[in-house]
């Protein structure tokens, strides 16, 4: 199979057999122009800037026939290599034909995504599309009507006209555009709305239906940050390590008051371990009469709190214990509601509900984050998180977010070094009150206010007003996401548990559905998938270099932070499926450069393993590398680990020149 503009978009969506995927990967890789041609096709859907190709366009390129033939392999073979020459010159058409594949091979892998069309709305578009045909009549040329039910065709020979056409036939035109942009957009709808839309995809399906889901649209900023998106960069080791914050957190108003630092005297949360985690909820009495309903979408991994024992997942519409210890897989958005007040936890977050002797419910939050609020204007709610204990009470309605995050200095012993843990509380509207415990001093918190602390002195908290929440969010991503989700919940649903789904998911063609198991294996304290997901060979069983860094970036450093046990667990699934003799290497390039050793040997070090013969040595390296140095975007286009080695050699070389010459500290320049 040739390596094309249709059949990299086939390969990119995965709609082709095994073998051919198989195949045209390997033509991937090897070619120099495919890894950035498949950049460019992301970066120009994602971008909101592009335009659309104009509905009365003329021409190969603007005619909107040209583009369905071609979507459909139909378009003839004198015309393909124009059509494809005017995609690679053109953003807007290129972002128009991958962003219309996507939609269409989504379509093909969930056939029931978009109900048939009824016969009166039918008969309508057959109308709508003859009346267009009969206003715009191609010069002395040939009108095709084809009919959806029965596929007949009907050919009208038309006269030449050159004058003007008259309005009536403008009018019939604009109706008919009308009707067809109407279509368009609830196809879009429907496919935005469904979690799973494009989740699947048929073996053997044929390169004519290789068409794939829509143009990546990002979803309005809700007024509760999202969580992190993967690959949020961690702060090097040569400098303090401030708490760590979401990327998509609040931040704080521009021209705001300066913070105020609020000296209470508190009482750390019972059994609060400075460093790893400590068994959650361990200090709280069970309630084994209450209970906790599930909502939301997609699966909830739980096991009752202080107890120990095997996780077990559930689906929306389940009940619980209320005394649970709660994980959140990646594209899940479940809600737990207990006693009157409803936690949603984010994806990728664990935390604990439980309820005291006197039917009080308290959550700890271990990482991650969530949102409460609650259905009774008198709700309080007991929150425990990095090291803080408080009673929140007030307007719990509008709801409170509580975050906390952990984070090991790149080069510190996981085994012997205690992590960062920062905490957060947040106002989403105004009435909220904190009462510290011990003291019992109150705070009040309006909405968009944040009670800050490192976790090392939850005393010295900080309340700070924070603008709305800016959301940086990749749709693609998060589309794959949730459709990973749900097809881990369609397995439980069938009957899997959760460790046979995890494994079914880890060995599925979708890379998406590969994360999601080896993601939330990690989340899990399980890193024999994650491990396993990392060092294999790139696409197409394996990932691609910015697939790499986002699996690494969610899964590693939590894994470092959580403590010396999942550090151990972590470096033991390193040892037994690294690359044969690059066990201890892999594991130094995980942890990172030792602080202590000399900044210019330590990027020398690096940048000659840029080299490697091993594509996850090179890969490991070159995140520690642009971790240390901090270059610009451009600058790390330069280099990329999964590309033949005729090209990472101007790579290597260009990065040698900048740590040879370079002072101490400052970013990479040519």
């Amino acid at each position: 199979m040739r390596l094309t503009l249709r059949t990299l978009l086939a390969w990119k969506d995965g709609v082709l057999p095994e073998a051919e995927l198989r195949a045209l990967g390997e033509k991937v890789t090897a070619s120099p122009v495919a890894g950035p041609l498949l950049e460019r096709i992301d970066e120009v859907v994602a971008r909101p800037q592009v335009g659309a190709a104009r509905t009365d366009a003329r021409g190969l390129g603007g005619d909107p026939v040209s583009v369905a033939r071609y979507l459909d392999n139909t378009l003839p073979d004198e015309q393909l290599e124009p059509f494809e020459r005017i995609c690679l010159e053109s953003d807007i058409h290129l972002a128009e034909v991958a962003s219309c594949h996507r939609i269409l091979a989504g379509l093909g892998q969930e056939p029931t995504g978009l109900p048939p069309l009824d016969a009166t709305t039918r008969a309508r578009l057959l109308a709508a599309l003859a009346q267009a045909s009969a206003a715009r009549p191609v010069d002395g040329g040939t009108v095709v009507v084809e009919s959806a039910e029965r596929g007949a065709t009907a050919t009208t020979r038309t006269p030449s006209r050159r004058g003007r056409v008259p309005w009536l036939a403008w009018g019939t035109a604009a109706l008919a555009l009308a009707t067809v942009a109407a279509l368009v957009g609830v196809l879009v709808t429907a496919l935005s709305a469904r979690p799973g839309a494009g989740a699947g995809r048929r073996p053997g399906q044929p390169d004519a239906l290789a068409a794939a889901g829509g143009r990546a649209v990002a979803e309005p900023a809700a007024p509760v940050a999202a969580a992190p998106p993967l690959g949020t960069a961690v702060p090097t080791a040569s400098e303090p390590s401030p708490p760590a914050v979401p990327e998509t957190a609040p931040v704080p108003a521009e021209g705001a008051a300066p913070a105020v630092t609020v000296s209470v005297p508190v009482a750390p949360a019972a059994g609060a371990a400075a460093g790893g985690e400590r068994p959650p909820g361990s200090d709280q009495p069970d309630a084994a009469a209450a209970r906790a309903s599930v909502t939301g979408t997609g699966a909830l991994v739980w096991r009752p709190a202080g107890r120990g024992g095997e996780w077990t997942a559930v689906l929306p519409g389940a009940e619980i214990g209320a005394a649970a210890d709660l994980v959140v897989p990646p594209g899940a958005e479940p809600a737990v509601t207990a006693l009157g007040i409803t936690v949603r936890p984010r994806p990728g977050s664990r935390c604990v509900i439980t309820v005291d002797a006197a039917a009080s419910p308290r959550l700890e939050v271990l990482f991650g984050g969530c949102v409460v609020t609650a259905d009774r204007p008198d709700a309080t709610l007991r929150i425990a998180v990095a090291g803080l204990e408080a009673m929140v009470g007030g307007s719990l309605a509008a709801g409170v977010e509580v975050e906390a995050s952990r984070l090991l200095p790149d080069g510190a012993d996981p085994a012997t070094t205690v992590a960062t843990v920062s905490g957060r509380i947040t106002a989403l509207g105004d009435g909220i009150r904190l009462s510290v415990a011990a003291s019992g001093e109150g705070i009040q918190l309006e909405a968009g206010r944040t009670l800050a602390w490192d976790g090392a002195d939850p005393g010295a908290a900080t309340v700070v007003a924070v603008a709305r929440p800016i959301v940086r969010e990749d749709a693609a991503r998060e589309r794959l996401e949730r459709s990973a989700a749900a097809a881990l919940a369609a397995r439980l649903a069938a009957g899997a548990d959760l460790d046979a789904a995890l494994t079914a998911l880890a060995g599925s063609r979708r890379v998406e559905q590969r994360a999601l198991a080896a993601h939330t294996g990690a989340l899990l304290g399980r890193y024999d998938d994650l491990v396993d997901l990392l060092v294999a060979d790139g696409p197409p069983r394996g990932l691609r270099d910015g697939q790499w860094e986002e699996v690494f970036a969610a899964a590693v450093p939590l894994a470092l932070a959580r403590g010396a046990n999942a550090a151990a667990a972590l470096r033991q699934a390193v040892g037994s499926r690294a690359p044969p003799g690059r066990g201890d290497l892999l594991w130094g390039l995980v942890t990172g450069p030792d602080p202590g050793a000399d900044r210019a040997t330590a990027l020398a070090a690096l940048v000659d393993l840029l080299d490697d013969e091993t594509l996850v040595v090179r890969r490991a390296a070159y995140v520690q590398l642009c971790r240390l140095s901090v270059p610009t975007a451009a600058d790390r286009a330069r280099y990329q680990p999964d590309s033949p080695p005729e090209r990472r050699r101007d790579g290597v070389a260009w990065w040698r020149r900048q740590v040879d010459r370079r002072p101490a500290g400052a970013a990479p320049r040519e």
